[in-house]
């Protein structure tokens, strides 16, 4: 059953639903998931107006919350629950990298796999590199492209303190892959990095065999400041 502090913002959320939207965007997302109609710019609003009159719940209960709303049906949800981290993300324990990877591996696509990688893991991982040397060897190597994935994109937000060495070492580690969501994490992260390393970038892709979807990402950005 919903807990006291999420009751309000579950019930809410269902009370705004909006049937016209719901086609579109389940077929946006293959068919894969409920939902209840609501837009981003309306879902987020009915979550702030449930943290101002709530405010943030004890980071205790954060996991708690997290997997109640994870467990919901719609969509809507699993987007909630990624605001209620995002709030709490820099006082996040050790032991939330089991939580990141059960909702990683839970419901998965892009739409909640990106922000985990890039806001949550990252964080986490930037807090805590003891956790990092725990939990990154796991999922580098995990028969779960979705896990791999995290560990390709978790330094999009590193800017210049990129781990240069990693990132290359996970490419390298996931080359020859035919997964779409793999090829174009690989490319996504190299583009990143040549906002800062044009160069070095643009070496590592001419000596390196990578499938032609990551290679366009991956030089996207210089391409585009030549012109």
């Amino acid at each position: 059953m919903p807990n006291s502090y999420l009751t309000p913002l579950l019930d809410n959320l269902r009370a705004n639903i909006v049937p016209e939207n719901i086609p579109a965007m389940k077929a946006y997302m293959r068919g894969q998931f409920d939902y209840l109609g609501i837009k981003t710019p309306q879902r987020k609003a009915l979550y702030k107006a449930h943290k101002q009159a709530h405010g943030l719940p004890p980071i205790a209960d954060v996991e708690m919350h997290i997997r109640t709303l994870w467990a919901q049906p719609e969509r809507e949800f699993q987007h909630v629950a990624l605001q209620l981290l995002f709030d709490t993300r820099k006082h996040h324990p050790a032991d939330f990298a089991q939580l990141f990877e059960d909702i990683t591996l839970e419901k998965p696509w892009w739409d909640t796999i990106d922000f985990i990688s890039s806001h949550h893991v990252a964080e986490l991982w930037r807090r805590m590199p003891d956790v990092k040397a725990e939990w990154l060897p796991k999922w580098r190597t995990s028969d779960n492209f979705w896990l791999r994935r995290v560990c390709l994109l978790h330094q999009l937000r590193y800017k210049d303190q990129m781990d240069e060495a990693l990132l290359f070492a996970l490419v390298e580690e996931n080359l020859g892959s035919t997964e779409f969501f793999i090829n174009k994490a690989i490319g996504w992260a190299l583009r990143e990095y040549s906002k800062f390393e044009p160069e070095r970038l643009q070496t590592f892709v001419a000596e390196t065999a990578l499938a032609p979807l990551s290679q366009r990402e991956a030089l996207k950005w210089i391409e585009r400041k030549r012109k």
